[in-house]
């Protein structure tokens, strides 16, 4: 993939997306392949939400965990694709 075959729109999700930080999966790299736009994150091996939901948590994990919902589901309207599944959190 080249970046003049990536939309413009494609290229700032991903320049707005890569990042690191310790409470976040870490971006890995963005794929467009057949039509289809894949970001690419690492595999955690800690759990999926609805567990991590039922731990006891601070203020600060709690609206973590908000956070990230919501850019789970800003994410869903952009048609991007990702391995996310709204069952599976609480």
């Amino acid at each position: 993939m080249n970046e003049k075959s990536m939309g413009h729109e494609f290229r700032n999700d991903r320049d707005t997306r890569c990042f690191e930080h310790l409470n976040s999966v870490r971006f890995s790299r963005l794929l467009e392949y057949s039509g289809d736009r894949l970001i690419i994150v690492d595999y955690v091996s800690n759990g999926n939400l609805q567990e991590t939901s039922k731990k006891k948590k601070d203020a600060l994990q709690i609206e973590l965990e908000q956070d990230l919902l919501e850019f789970f589901f800003e994410m869903k309207s952009t048609g991007l694709s990702f391995d996310f599944v709204e069952e599976n959190i609480y």
